[in-house]
């Protein structure tokens, strides 16, 4: 199961890259081969203006090689980040047919729950990407000079994980929507 971990964050280092690199560890433990992309580190003003950089090209190559996405961003505005969106802007209807999500947000405050529902999981369904449930985590359990999650957010993370990996599986097994079954 090839997992692509997305970290949304313009800052680096940053509690969001933290939470990406623990959840991650999650996803290997269950058998992922884990590549992340953060975005930080990729030039993607470019896709602004029309102009795709060698950087973002890769990120969206390793999207489409990618079964299982691990989107984590921090809440801007009460929605993901222009990072984000520069991204998945450039990808077609439909880019991430058959493909898991997992929608990660960070926040200062439990109402930012919305932002799963309202941002981030219809991004995903535009995209046609099947999305598990998103988890929200308090800013303040991620320790970026230590590099430590609350082991509690780890915790509330394993069953969407686990739901994931059932979805690529069943994904897998399932004949592709273009190949005729006999």
């Amino acid at each position: 199961m090839r997992v692509l971990t997305i970290v949304g964050n313009p800052a680096t280092p940053s509690r969001t890259r933290v939470t990406a690199d623990r959840l991650s560890e999650v996803l290997a433990e269950m058998g992922g081969e884990v590549t992340t992309v953060d975005l930080a580190m990729v030039a993607v003003d470019g896709l602004a203006h029309g102009r795709l950089e060698a950087e973002a090209q890769e990120a969206l190559d390793a999207m489409k090689a990618a079964d299982l996405l691990l989107v984590v961003t921090p809440i801007f505005k009460g929605s993901y980040t222009g990072l984000l969106k520069l991204l998945f802007d450039v990808l077609p209807h439909e880019a991430l047919a058959r493909k898991v999500a997992i929608p990660v947000m960070l926040g200062a405050w439990p109402g930012h729950f919305l932002a799963l529902d309202h941002a981030l999981k219809p991004l995903f369904s535009a995209l046609g990407a099947t999305s598990t449930k998103g988890l929200l985590v308090m800013e303040t359990t991620a320790n970026k000079e230590a590099q430590t999650l609350d082991p509690d957010v780890i915790e509330k993370f394993r069953p969407i994980a686990q739901e994931a990996v059932l979805l690529v599986d069943a994904f897998s097994a399932a004949p592709s929507p273009s190949t005729p079954s006999s």
